[in-house]
């Protein structure tokens, strides 16, 4: 299972409660919080949360994309 948002901010405690209500349902064996850009410290905090919601037999991850927001410019 899998929550995804493009920032770290933008994934909410309400959402962090829902995603637990369908793991603790489902019983994957892993859940994973993402996001395109932010700062890991406060996924890493979000990753927390969600695994105090969670029961311990389930695995909860963060993913933060190594996105970089500078243009690129690719030559043929």
């Amino acid at each position: 299972m899998r929550q995804a948002k493009s920032t770290v901010a933008m994934i909410s405690g309400t959402e962090i409660a829902t995603l637990a209500e369908v793991a603790i349902e489902l019983t994957p064996d892993v859940v994973v919080l993402a996001a395109r850009t932010g700062d890991q410290r406060k996924l890493n905090g979000k990753v927390r949360d969600l695994q105090g919601l969670i029961p311990a037999h389930i695995e909860a991850r963060g993913l933060l994309s190594d996105w970089n927001e500078e243009p690129s410019i690719y030559l043929p």
